[in-house]
């Protein structure tokens, strides 16, 4: 038997999609998301960037306060491209796979290219980052922000038999794909790229004093799942909301032996 379900709002997340199709009819976001954090992943300042999935432009406005002079282009295709267009340099109003001749001749001049929280909502993000690596310059870094299905959170609640879809979060409810660290690894390799820099956004699920990195292999209790956690690293995972990267387009030529397999190998074999 499965423990008591969360108790939730009477209203169910699937009640804000359209009849349509499933577009989102209101927009829980908040605006004005300057998102800081990804500070730490941007290693090169950029000069020429691309948002892609901008909404209002807040993103692309505060780095501009921080580079100056940077010339930003967003492509949003929900109607929080109206207040985009009042802080960026250039707005396109559909997918760059959708859009003309004049923005493909733009992307290799983009030394920048943000996608935060934006693949998980794509039924083919694989496709966007092979279409991206075909027209960058090999120098862009591409900045990355994914919600991280393996949060330890979510764990609980599916040994507990629940997937609850929220309005926002790791369970939003218009999200398409969900990704582990691995998985996005390897997303990332297989469609030509290599990471640069990674990081994770973390909100503990356990007291983390409780678990110093020299203690592990441990066994831990993430309230009323155990797991038997390798490495520090594993741990700070199972503890983190979103992972950060920056990635560039590499050849196998410059890659390791860790980086081959990921890019090459056939997937560890699951259970289904």
């Amino acid at each position: 038997m499965t423990a008591d379900p969360p108790r939730t709002d009477a209203n169910p997340a699937w009640k804000v999609l359209g009849s349509g199709g499933g577009a989102r009819v209101d927009t829980p976001y908040e605006a004005g998301e300057g998102r800081p954090e990804i500070d730490c992943v941007v290693l090169n300042p950029p000069q020429r960037l691309l948002d892609i999935g901008c909404a209002d432009g807040m993103v692309s406005k505060r780095l501009r306060q921080k580079y100056p002079g940077l010339f930003c282009w967003g492509v949003e295709i929900s109607q929080a491209a109206d207040e985009a267009e009042k802080h960026l340099d250039r707005v396109t109003r559909c997918s760059l796979t959708e859009a003309g001749e004049a923005e493909i001749q733009l992307l290799p001049t983009m030394d920048t290219v943000l996608l935060l929280d934006v693949l998980e909502h794509m039924y083919d993000p694989w496709g966007t980052l092979c279409f991206l690596a075909r027209h960058l310059a090999p120098t862009a870094q591409l900045i990355i922000s994914l919600p991280n299905i393996g949060y330890a959170a979510v764990l609980q609640d599916l040994a507990n038999g629940y997937w609850q879809y929220q309005l926002t979060g790791l369970l939003d409810v218009t999200h398409i794909r969900f990704f582990t660290l691995f998985e996005m690894e390897k997303m990332f390799y297989e469609t030509g790229f290599r990471i640069v820099e990674r990081a994770f956004v973390v909100n503990y699920c356990v007291d983390k004093h409780k678990y110093p990195p020299n203690a592990f292999p441990a066994q831990v209790d993430f309230g009323g799942v155990q797991l038997i956690v390798q490495s520090h690293e594993q741990f700070v995972c199972l503890n983190s909301q979103q992972i950060l990267f920056n990635i560039q387009r590499a050849e196998d030529a410059v890659l390791s032996p860790a980086e081959l397999a990921l890019r090459h190998s056939s997937h560890p074999k699951t259970r289904v």
